[in-house]
């Protein structure tokens, strides 16, 4: 009871440490019901989630098998589902990734099988998310809009908390426009204020700062990524706080403050040592940006690499991608714009929102002659500010400018309309000023892909 009433509020470790007593307490009882066999399920998978956070992930995977272990052989039950589910929800967070599907399967269906209908939610919430961090946008989206439904149907709060969280997460992935997406994040940020919820508050933050930052409203989305770092702080999750700091220090790299950026990078690096799936690309990505003012080869082929990585969550390459391919096209890098696009369209081919239908059209005609390229990119550009996301408008027409330059048009209107963008957004371009000369007579470059 203290661990659901404390969640989210109170530090990790006091809640950690009576969950701890009270599993122990458990454990030692002689003569245990099956009824208390139940509750102390219950309190494993409390536990595992707090273990996890403190990098204890073999900790809380042995905690919930034992847990498994120790209910079978025996009918369906809640508590068995229950474990299954966390289990799942483990590897879907750490990986491997294609580990977490099946488990929560099993969970459903056992869920299922005994009428543990919150159970069986939470189980198809965390199947949602895995199917997405596979690749598959639609699908996930699909599967956590009907978890979404489910828990207000049954008032199920800590599922409609986690729905807060990973509801417009998932829909940022999928390519929805932020008129779908900041009216449920404000929605759960109220929600988790009221209640002082400062995890969940940090989460929300932290989405509504990424959406607003993609889109360019770089100004609004600084006191986002504040608030978010600051709950982190409060409840001591020490992953979330990294994952926080990173992104105010991208943001601040967006904004021009190359200072301001790198401490918060180093800060988030020194709070923790490792990184889950769904964040690993990041830190190769903010690195090649710092290194491609001084070394913009060894920039490109960073984040080129790991986009090659078997490790990465394919949602994160959508955020990786089409900073590689910019880059392989300012150094004339054929095979490597090549590879970049063609990563980029394969994770977008699963996606159905219009953000990433027009991410795809601009990444594929990098790979066109200049002159026609140029003119896609210049309609797109237009799109892009008419949904209300003038930087990829703006990124977008310092493309064309680039590729208006190589076929020998006039750059001035896609540079007078860049810089325009650029300004409004309080942006400065991450791959140079304008005009972007250095890049004109490049000599194209061959390695191996």
């Amino acid at each position: 009871e203290y661990s659901d009433a404390a969640g989210g509020h109170e530090p990790h470790e006091a809640v950690r440490s009576v969950l701890e007593e009270a599993l122990a307490l458990g454990q030692a009882s002689p003569d245990r019901s099956a009824d208390d066999d139940q509750q102390l399920a219950r309190v494993s998978i409390d536990l595992a989630f707090y273990l996890y956070v403190a990098h204890e992930l073999e900790a809380a995977r042995a905690l919930m098998r034992a847990g498994i272990a120790a209910l079978e052989p025996g009918p369906p039950t809640r508590g068995r589902a229950g474990l299954r589910a966390r289990l799942g929800w483990t590897y879907w967070r750490a990986g491997p990734l294609a580990d977490a599907p099946p488990i929560l399967r099993q969970a459903i269906e056992e869920a299922r099988a005994c009428g543990a209908e919150d159970v069986e939610r939470m189980a198809l919430h965390d199947l949602g998310i895995a199917a997405g961090m596979l690749g598959d946008s639609r699908q996930s989206l699909a599967l956590v809009e009907e978890s979404l439904d489910l828990a207000r149907a049954a008032n199920d709060r800590l599922l409609l908390t986690r729905c807060y969280i990973n509801v417009p997460s998932l829909m940022y992935s999928n390519g929805e426009t932020n008129e779908r997406i900041l009216p449920l994040c404000s929605e759960g940020l109220d929600r988790a204020r009221r209640s002082m919820d400062h995890a969940s508050a940090s989460w929300i933050a932290q989405n509504t700062a990424e959406n607003l930052a993609f889109a360019g409203r770089l100004s609004e989305a600084v006191p986002y990524t504040d608030e978010a770092i600051r709950a982190a702080r409060t409840v001591g999750e020490l992953t979330r706080l990294a994952w926080c700091l990173g992104q105010r220090g991208f943001i601040r790299l967006a904004m021009g403050d190359r200072e301001g950026a790198r401490a918060d990078i180093e800060e988030s690096r020194r709070t923790i040592s490792t990184v889950e799936p769904q964040s690993a690309i990041y830190d190769v990505l903010v690195d090649a940006l710092f290194l491609w003012p001084d070394d913009p080869s060894a920039a490109s082929r960073s984040i080129s690499a790991e986009l090659r990585s078997t490790d990465a969550a394919l949602p994160s390459l959508l955020d990786a991608a089409p900073t590689a391919a910019r880059m392989a096209l300012r150094i004339a890098d054929a095979a490597g714009l090549e590879h970049d696009v063609a990563v980029f369209l394969g994770v977008t081919s699963r996606c159905s929102g219009p953000v990433r239908v027009l991410q795809a059209r601009w990444m594929d005609a990098l790979r066109g002659d200049p002159a026609p390229a140029a003119a896609t990119l210049r309609a797109v550009a237009d799109e892009f500010e008419a949904l209300g996301y003038p930087l990829p408008a703006a990124d977008c027409r310092a493309d064309a400018a680039l590729l208006a330059r190589r076929a020998d048009l006039d750059p001035t209107e896609d540079e007078a309309e860049a810089r325009r963008l650029y300004t409004a957004c309080g942006a400065v371009p991450l791959l140079g000023e304008l005009p972007e000369d250095r890049w004109i007579q490049v000599t194209e470059i061959t390695r191996p892909v």
